[in-house]
């Protein structure tokens, strides 16, 4: 175990407060995530929902407020990673990102929706610290939406690279409350 410099404070003050948070290796492994890990399979058959949720509810979401000028250091997120397979990663449920500044990357990766269901779904509405989600490398076949974005109240911060968008019934992406 040892600690990390962290700048934090507000856009008041320009971010201007320095001080040191515990940091562990342990904590930095669990920041990347193989869905491999977690038992996803990625042979385009296999519904692979409750192994991709696993992973992803296994990505650490924490906050500290180390004090100083009146501002929060936010720290945890992670990346959720998508090995490339042949026949990709199939998603029958939806997969829920409830926690904020996670990255979905893909080495790239195929994931395939059911046509029933919405694929990735984020609603971070409970927090005051909406830091965004991110989509990298990814193809999304089939779904009723591929990635639905601040599904409960407003749309999230969400940045879109290098994906592609194939088959949806309703819509690829989706911004806004229900």
């Amino acid at each position: 175990a040892g600690s990390i410099s962290v700048v934090y404070g507000t856009a008041n003050d320009n971010y201007g407060s320095t001080g040191t948070v515990p940091f562990s290796v342990e904590d930095a492994l669990k920041a990347w995530v193989d869905v491999r890990a977690y038992g996803a399979v990625g042979d385009g058959v296999t519904d692979d929902s409750t192994a991709i949720q696993a992973a992803m509810d296994s990505i650490p979401a924490w906050s500290l407020s180390p004090g100083g000028s009146g501002g929060n250091a936010i720290m945890g997120g992670g990346t959720l990673y998508f090995p490339p397979t042949t026949s990709g990663y199939y998603v029958g449920t939806a997969i829920n990102i409830t926690k904020s500044k996670v990255r979905v990357l893909g080495g790239p990766a195929k994931i395939i929706v059911d046509n029933a269901v919405n694929g990735f779904v984020y609603d971070y509405s409970g927090s005051t610290n909406k830091s965004g989600v991110f989509f990298e490398n990814l193809d999304f076949y089939g779904g009723l939406i591929q990635i639905d974005v601040g599904t409960n109240v407003v749309p999230q911060p969400a940045f879109v690279i290098g994906c592609r968008f194939v088959g949806a019934n309703t819509a690829g992406i989706r911004f806004g409350p229900n």
